[in-house]
């Protein structure tokens, strides 16, 4: 999904800011976390073991696997489409701030092969998070297993992260339709059926400047809400779960056990 010469100075500014508001979010919330925890949950743990269990429950979030497969399926791939995308953005700004336009590089990822490759990227993982936000809402809405909290913040965070997805797959088409030249407009194959039914619509560049604006603005306020969403657990999910495990106080229905 490209948008360079939507994507000013000022849109890299307000992401900025909220990146600083998330990461504050997540040291508060990690310091809280942390003055929760029994004394002796810290003690005797091994590095290693403690690093390699972090970046296990981080990666692979192996700890949601052990209730449920369908949440762990909806997790994994919001996480992971939301990562991906979020690595095509800081792409995005690193060749349009960073990279000089003269170098090959530039060339590439600009109007080479590259280009169709980051095309193609942003389409399938946005696809990915799309699909899994879909299988969230399934989860709570239609199979309602006990352990789902009905608490109205969580629904707010997946209502708020699919509409996001919604709207990020409708710049791409509106984009596509205003600049049907572009090279990577055959390309971005979850869009290309949309694409005919809104030439009806005459969009201008201005339509897709105000829609791009209204999504970049979502997308920076989601960033700032994810420590104070249910999307929380992104962070400490995986701490607890290193935490729990390597000392050696796991169990498959609680994490915690007394020995």
């Amino acid at each position: 999904m490209h948008y360079e010469k939507l994507a000013n100075l000022t849109f890299y500014i307000l992401a900025i800011i909220a990146s600083f508001i998330m990461v504050l979010g997540v040291v508060s919330m990690l310091h809280i976390w942390r003055l929760g925890k029994a004394p002796t949950l810290n003690k005797n743990i091994n590095g290693w073991r403690w690093t390699g269990a972090l970046l296990k429950a981080s990666i692979l979030e192996t700890q949601i696997l052990e209730y449920s497969f369908l949440a762990w399926l909806a997790h994994i791939m919001i996480f992971w489409g939301f990562i991906s995308l979020l690595l095509l953005t800081s792409f995005h700004f690193i060749m349009n701030w960073l990279m000089p336009s003269t170098s090959s590089f530039f060339a590439y990822f600009n109007s080479g092969d590259g280009n169709l490759f980051l095309a193609v990227w942003g389409d399938f993982w946005g696809l990915i998070m799309l699909a899994g936000t879909v299988i969230a809402l399934i989860r709570r809405y239609i199979i309602r297993p006990e352990i789902i909290s009905t608490i109205s913040s969580d629904s707010i965070a997946i209502w708020f992260l699919f509409i996001l997805t919604v709207s990020g797959f409708l710049c791409e088409a509106v984009r596509i339709a205003v600049y049907p030249d572009a090279l990577d407009a055959g390309y971005s194959f979850a869009v290309g059926w949309f694409v005919p039914f809104l030439d009806n619509f005459h969009l201008t560049a201005a339509s897709l400047k105000y829609l791009f604006w209204g999504h970049s603005i979502l997308s920076l306020i989601f960033i700032a809400y994810i420590p104070f969403s249910k999307f929380r657990h992104i962070f400490a999910s995986p701490l607890d779960f290193a935490f729990v495990t390597t000392g050696e106080r796991y169990s498959k229905m609680g994490w915690i056990k007394k020995r």
